[in-house]
């Protein structure tokens, strides 16, 4: 998608005198991801050979995104927000919850974002959802709802949380909570209520999820106990 086919409305955008922390130091976190899947992975056939989204700096060249934007993949570039341009390698794809860890090959001079308390997020609570690209690519928005998500693939998140209004480009893009520290990142948009009465909502897997296994997925490339079939 184009970059001008999705800048988002300006009245949808944060208002930086809205929010009580610096705004350009998120969006500076977060970056484009593009990924090559061979055509016979298994993969392919449903997300595709080309994929793109985004994914948050969270440490030294780490980069928390979803699975399914690197899954496979055998080449992976990851674009800071000026532009520079690194390869990089999954690390690890967490079954469980979706996440996907990516870190660069090469050196990103930016600081990471922080991991904030998701679990303790209430709903009302203000948020912005940034995908790669700045203040254009992103939503001031609301945690509208928490509870488990069941999907179709076997999939099971006990404690999914649920903006609105929903990004428009949302895989992979970070969720940042109040005090402008990471809390989530989007996984997938759904649609609720009725035709005239519609409401799109972004799913997003929050980052407690992640913490409890971070090590041992950096260290391991999985969390420990016997791997999900």
């Amino acid at each position: 998608m184009a970059e001008e086919d999705w800048d988002i409305p300006e009245h949808l955008q944060p208002d930086p005198t809205e929010h009580g922390f610096d705004l350009d130091q998120a969006y500076r976190a977060v970056v484009g991801l593009r990924s090559q899947v061979p055509p016979d992975a298994f993969t392919a056939r449903v997300l595709g050979t080309e994929r793109e989204g985004s994914g948050v700096l969270i440490g030294d060249g780490l980069v928390l995104t979803m699975g399914y934007l690197v899954s496979e993949a055998e080449t992976i570039w990851i674009t800071t927000a000026e532009g520079r341009a690194v390869a990089g390698h999954t690390l690890a794809v967490d079954q469980e919850t979706g996440f996907a860890l990516v870190q660069a090959l090469g050196k990103i001079n930016l600081n990471p974002a922080s991991l904030g308390d998701s679990a303790g997020l209430k709903i009302g609570a203000a948020t912005v959802m940034a995908a790669a690209g700045g203040r254009a690519h992103a939503v001031a928005g609301k945690l509208v709802a928490r509870q488990p998500f069941a999907g179709y693939w076997e999939y099971l998140m006990e404690d999914a949380l649920f903006i609105a209004p929903a990004h428009p480009s949302w895989g992979g893009a970070g969720l940042f909570g109040p005090d402008g520290k990471l809390v989530g990142v989007g996984s997938l948009i759904l649609q609720q209520g009725e035709e005239g009465r519609r409401l799109d909502l972004n799913m997003v897997v929050p980052v407690h999820q992640l913490t409890p296994v971070l090590d041992d997925l950096i260290t391991q490339g999985r969390r420990p106990g016997p791997a999900r079939p």
